[in-house]
């Protein structure tokens, strides 16, 4: 059962954080959200965590960002597992562990995270977390870009575009420029551009 008149105060803080009918406004989005993750809400941790990863309406702080990231995931919020791997690959408020970071991905993309294909996809071709696999990479790239994303598009343009794991092939390196770049993706609209 949801209690309507606290899930309110989530609608509220995601309506100042995206300016949705209002102005954005961060340190109103920030209270909202505050409000709802003391009734214990992992939603509103996630977006809090999100706040203090990129000082919307409070100080960055990344030590902070990590704990809600790290207290929503561990209570069954997949979304969370996503900037937790985020936190764990650039070693944001705790140590660098690119073999924990491709956990939260793997286990974020097990829910149909696209944004967590795509950073599996990365943690292939870069073998960070895991041994370096250009066909995994590719695989993790395509479940991306079946779902529109367009990092994930121009990622596999770039493998086109330097043959690896795929015959170097140009025409369809712009093919995914071109989806990519559609979407608004700036990198593939210049890279498209220069061709």
């Amino acid at each position: 059962k949801i209690d309507s008149a606290a899930y309110a105060n989530f609608l509220l803080g995601d309506m100042y954080y995206r300016g949705l009918g209002v102005e954005v406004d961060y340190e109103k989005s920030f209270a909202f959200f505050s409000k709802y993750a003391e009734l214990n809400h992992l939603a509103a941790y996630n977006n809090l965590a999100i706040m203090y990863l990129n000082g919307h309406g409070v100080e960055a702080d990344y030590s902070k960002a990590f704990r809600h990231f790290q207290y929503a995931a561990n209570n069954g919020y997949s979304n969370a597992l996503l900037g937790l791997g985020t936190m764990y690959r650039h070693g944001w408020g705790t140590e660098r562990n690119s073999s924990k970071a491709f956990d939260c991905y793997r286990r974020s993309a097990a829910h149909d995270n696209a944004d967590a294909m795509n950073n599996l996809g990365y943690m292939y071709a870069k073998g960070r977390g895991t041994k370096m696999d250009i066909e995994m990479a590719l695989h993790w790239y395509r479940k991306a870009a079946s779902k529109n994303h367009p990092v994930a598009q121009y990622n596999i343009a770039a493998l086109y575009s330097e043959g690896r794991g795929l015959e170097h092939d140009l025409s369809k390196c712009a093919e995914w420029l071109r989806k990519s770049a559609l979407q608004g993706f700036s990198g593939a609209q210049f890279n498209l551009g220069n061709m």
